[in-house]
C-alpha cells in the first residue's frame, strides 16, 4: 500500500498520511512491520522509501492507473475499486462458463473462487492482471487471435513477469495466426524491458534477492553480485515449502480435470493452452519461486476456465467415456 501510493503521490509526507487515514494505528504498526529494524528504520528515515519505488514502478500499468483515477480517487480507494473491478470480472467469466453445465455443477464457479482465494481486498496488480488474463484466454479460444495477443502484452505492461505467460500462449498462438502469435511474443518482451527501464529496476537477481536472500531497506545503491549457489539454496528452499502448501494440489487437480475433458473435445486449442500454462507455472517458480498463491492466480484460475470451457463443449456434443487407459 505505501510504495504504490507513494507511486502515484509522488509525496512521501502525503503518502504516509494517507495511509494512516485509511488503516488504525495497530493496522498501521503491523503492516510497516513496528518493532523490527525495518519498520523503525522507516518510520524514522520514511525517504528510505523513494529508494524502493523501482519495485513497484516497474508495474508500470497499474501506476499509471493509479495516477489516471487521482482526480477521482485516492491511490488507496483506487487500488481496492481496480481489485473490486477485476474480482467481479474474473467470477462473472466463470459464471458464464459454468452457467451451460448441468445440475449442481452450475455452481462450479463458486467452488473456484473459494477453492483458490479470490478475494477482492488485494492491493495489489495480481487481481487486474488475472482478469486481463483471462479475458485474454476467453479471446484466444474464441479465436480472436490479435485481441488475445494485445491483452497477453496489456498484462505484461502492468506486471512484467507476466512476460512469461505472453511468450508461452504466444507460442500456442502462432498455429492460429502467425502475426498474432509473434506480436504477443515480441510485444511482451518489449513490454517488459520498458518496464524495467523506465522505473529503473535493479533487474532479475536485484528483484530475487531483495525477496528471497536479503530484505534491504535502502536501495540506493542495490547492486547485488550474482550466486548461483544463493540461487539453487533459494529454490530448493522455496521448493519444499510449494510441496506443504495446499493450493498446488488444488490447482493440479483441476489441471487434471481440465486435460481428460479437453481429450474428449474436439478443441484442440484447449489443449495446447492448457499445456501453455502447464509451462507457464513451471518457468515462472523457477524464475521467481514465490509460494504465494496471487503470484499464481492467472495460471489457476487459466485451468479453471479451460475445464469449465471443455466441459459446455463436450455437453454440447458429448462422446462415449473413454476408458482410463486412454489417457
Amino acid at each position: 500500500m505505501l510504495p504504490y501510493t507513494l507511486s502515484a503521490l509522488g509525496d512521501v509526507d502525503k503518502t504516509f498520511a494517507l495511509v494512516r487515514r485509511h488503516t488504525s494505528p495497530d493496522e498501521f504498526q503491523t503492516m510497516i512491520g513496528a518493532g523490527t529494524s525495518f519498520g523503525d528504520s522507516l518510520l524514522a528515515h520514511p525517504q528510505l522509501l523513494v529508494t524502493q519505488l523501482p519495485l513497484y514502478e516497474d508495474k508500470l500499468g497499474y501506476v499509471v492507473a493509479l495516477r489516471l483515477l487521482s482526480p477521482f480517487l485516492d491511490p488507496v480507494n483506487a487500488m481496492t475499486a481496480i481489485s473490486l473491478v477485476s474480482a467481479i470480472g474474473i467470477t462473472t467469466i466463470l459464471f458464464n462458463l459454468s452457467r451451460p453445465l448441468a445440475g449442481v455443477a452450475t455452481l462450479s464457479w463458486l467452488a473456484l473462487v473459494k477453492l483458490f482465494f479470490l478475494t477482492s481486498s488485494a492491493v495489489t496488480p495480481d487481481l487486474v492482471v488475472t482478469f486481463i488474463a483471462l479475458l485474454g484466454f476467453w479471446a484466444l479460444l474464441s479465436r480472436r487471435c490479435w485481441l488475445a495477443a494485445s491483452l497477453l502484452v496489456l498484462g505484461t505492461i502492468v506486471r512484467p513477469d507476466n512476460v512469461i505467460l505472453g511468450c508461452t500462449v504466444g507460442v500456442v498462438m502462432l498455429f492460429q495466426s502467425r502475426r498474432a502469435g509473434i506480436t504477443a511474443i515480441a510485444g511482451s518482451i518489449l513490454a517488459f524491458a520498458a518496464d524495467g527501464l523506465l522505473s529503473h529496476h535493479f533487474g532479475w537477481w536485484g528483484q530475487f534477492y531483495y525477496n528471497f536472500v536479503s530484505t534491504t531497506l535502502d536501495l540506493g545503491n542495490f547492486h547485488p553480485a550474482f550466486s548461483l549457489q544463493q540461487y539453487f539454496a533459494v529454490l530448493l528452499r522455496q521448493t519444499a515449502a510449494l510441496l506443504h502448501a495446499n493450493w498446488p494440489y488444488a490447482g493440479l487437480g483441476i489441471a487434471i480435470l481440465a486435460a481428460l475433458l479437453t481429450s474428449r473435445s474436439e478443441d484442440r486449442l484447449a489443449s495446447h493452452l492448457l499445456w501453455a500454462l502447464v509451462g507457464t507455472m513451471a518457468l515462472r517458480f523457477v524464475a521467481y519461486p514465490s509460494t504465494e498463491l496471487r503470484h499464481y492466480w492467472p495460471v489457476m484460475f487459466g485451468f479453471a476456465q479451460i475445464a469449465l470451457h471443455a466441459a459446455a463443449h463436450w455437453l454440447a456434443d458429448p462422446k462415449p467415456m473413454k476408458p482410463l487407459s486412454a489417457y
